[in-house]
């Protein structure tokens, strides 16, 4: 199943920041990779429980 990606609005304006090559490489990469399995990142506890966390390197 791929999931359909949205964006909170902080995360659009910091995507903007980004050279363009950059950008396609954040998007061809790792959100790609994460709407093909969201629960790739770490897992969050407590309030955050059911939400992972995805760090770019």
């Amino acid at each position: 199943m791929i999931y359909k990606d949205e964006y909170h609005p902080q995360v659009k304006k910091d995507l903007k920041k980004l050279s363009p090559k950059l950008r396609q490489i954040v998007r061809e990469e790792h959100i790609s990779a994460i709407l093909l399995n969201p629960d790739k990142g770490k897992p969050l506890a407590g309030d955050l429980n059911g939400v992972f966390s995805y760090h770019f390197n």
